[in-house]
């Protein structure tokens, strides 16, 4: 399964008032999941009715909304998935985005489900005003995993899932390590650590970890990299990587 996290800007979203005091409207949200050959491979759509309460009306527009759908895909292998919205007013927003399915099984190494999400840390930063791309939008909902907008200064948390390692011979042999690059230039690689996992149900290991965004880190797009490697595994089938993009 792929899952899809939307973030909405409440300002585009169409909502009327009624004479209940609420904002009312309503979402058609389609997905669609497109394979390599550029084949529709499964498609999802989903019709919502938002009322919002009318003190929560001010939070949802300076906030937005964050949608999430799962789409069941049938096949591992590459795939594009967009996204389609369309209010009450007949106004339509889209996205994008390449996502990689895992060959199931037990004996083949793989890592999907990679996620980030900030919290502010300690450290003395610059201010919001001064590095935000979207003001109308609070740090609350930058921070989270559908935005992924940070700062200097923040902790990211990100976790991900392992499945196929060779657990069998110890978790000793299963290591991982990420890295950090702004564009193409690498800017942080950290330790290579055992795995610090909690195994979830007999299939997959659920690991994490969190990293620091240093003031020496410049604005713009960034993109972290987890790679993990399992010595028990056949040499060809040792080491696989997973990428997730966020801006600072």
């Amino acid at each position: 399964q792929v899952r899809v996290l939307l973030h909405l800007n409440g300002e585009d979203v169409d909502l009327t008032r009624s004479s209940k005091g609420t904002f009312d409207g309503s979402l058609d949200i389609a997905a669609v999941a497109f394979d390599d050959n550029g084949k529709v491979a499964q498609q999802v759509a989903q019709a919502r009715i938002l009322n919002v309460p009318g003190e929560s009306y001010e939070s949802f527009v300076r906030e937005g909304m964050v949608y999430s759908l799962t789409l069941p895909i049938k096949k591992a292998g590459p795939y594009q998935v967009r996204i389609a919205v369309r209010d009450s007013s007949g106004r339509v927003g889209s996205d994008s985005q390449f996502v990689e399915v895992p060959e199931p099984g037990k004996s083949r190494l793989a890592v999907t489900g990679f996620i980030v999400q900030g919290a502010e840390g300690s450290d003395t930063r610059t201010s919001t005003s001064d590095q935000s791309s979207d003001p109308d939008i609070s740090d609350r909902i930058k921070r989270n995993p559908a935005v992924r907008q940070f700062f200097t200064g923040d902790v990211l948390h990100y976790s991900y899932l392992i499945y196929g390692a060779q657990r069998a011979k110890g978790n000793g042999n299963l290591l991982t390590q990420v890295r950090l690059f702004r564009d193409a230039d690498q800017v942080f690689a950290s330790d290579t650590e055992q795995v610090r996992a909690n195994e979830i149900a007999d299939e997959g290991i659920l690991a994490g970890g969190t990293l620091r965004l240093g003031s020496a880190l410049k604005p713009g797009e960034y993109f972290l990299q987890v790679i993990v490697t399992d010595k028990s595994a056949p040499v060809e089938r040792q080491v696989v990587d997973q990428w997730v993009d966020f801006a600072i």
